[in-house]
């Protein structure tokens, strides 16, 4: 079987929540390519949505070494950082993909959400609105309305909600 059925086999456990599967099936696949960027981060999204953060930052980490450009595998390592609230390491991340590429809306997103997490909802608002100026997404959307409720603005808040609701 051709190495993209394989990925796409690997993809469709992940999207059906059977990570143990993908997880075996990313390890052999790594056994024949280990220095496979794309391989490392799979088997890194499949450890994180087990809750197994530690390991997924080694996948993510190794992913980086064999591609230092891969966005994706930073993001998702930034996103495990801050889930084991390594908050530092995981702003530095953010960071250096917005510096390489300022228009990557879903690092915007996710170090919108660690800036929300700390407390910090105008950086939140800032992020978010850059985020939305490249994608209209939802989510983004609500979290952007849950940030100005945090620093008082109701009414633009409700203004996002009645937004997403129509």
């Amino acid at each position: 079987m051709e190495l993209e059925k394989k990925i796409n086999i690997i993809q469709n456990l992940i999207r059906a929540q059977n990570y143990s599967l993908a997880i075996t099936n990313c390890k052999k696949l790594i056994s024949k390519l280990p220095t496979n960027s794309y391989i490392h981060n799979l088997c890194g999204l499949a450890l994180q949505a087990q809750g197994d953060l530690p390991r997924s930052a080694e996948f993510f980490g190794k992913a980086i070494t064999f591609e230092p450009k891969n966005f994706a595998a930073m993001n998702n390592l930034a996103n495990s950082y801050k889930a084991m609230l390594k908050y530092d390491k995981s702003e530095q991340l953010y960071l250096r993909i917005l510096e390489k590429d300022s228009n990557n809306f879903k690092a915007l997103n996710n170090y919108g959400n660690l800036k929300q997490s700390l407390n910090q909802f105008s950086d939140a608002i800032e992020l978010y609105l850059k985020a939305l100026k490249i994608t209209s997404n939802v989510n983004i959307l609500f979290s952007l309305a849950v940030s100005y409720q945090n620093v008082g603005e109701f009414e633009k808040s409700n203004e996002i909600i009645n937004k997403i609701l129509e």
